[in-house]
């Protein structure tokens, strides 16, 4: 069944929060607010995404992993963006809210940030 509505999203806005005093790879949690047309406020919030160090061919990076939900001993994405070309512009506009936040440079040790395809991380 389905329903025709039509929706103009005109900004996507990021919301990023720095994770302090953790042991693990997490570095913040961010969330989208997709805004239309004609309001100010968010039609949709997207929670749960994470910004984390990771290794990936020796070299550390920077990725921003879809939110999920617990299944067994891993992580059901429960987020996808189909559109390859708008899942990058939303993940360089979570990296772009998490550097300013965190005085525009990488982390010590970081080389790069990089796109990684959440269909390439083996899980």
């Amino acid at each position: 069944m389905e329903k025709f509505i039509q929706i103009e999203i005109e900004k996507i806005v990021s919301k990023v929060k720095l994770a302090e005093n953790r042991d693990d790879n997490i570095l913040a949690f961010a969330e989208l607010h997709f805004v239309p047309s004609k309001s100010s406020e968010p039609l949709i919030k997207v929670k749960g995404f994470t910004i984390k160090k990771k290794t990936f061919n020796e070299k550390e990076v920077i990725t921003v992993d879809h939110p999920g939900f617990r299944v067994g001993l891993g992580f059901q994405t429960s987020f996808i963006l189909e559109d390859k070309t708008l899942w990058k512009a939303v993940h360089d506009l979570i990296l772009e809210d998490y550097y300013s936040q965190v005085g525009d440079a990488a982390p010590t040790g970081i080389t790069n940030a990089v796109t990684v395809d959440p269909d390439e991380i083996p899980f």
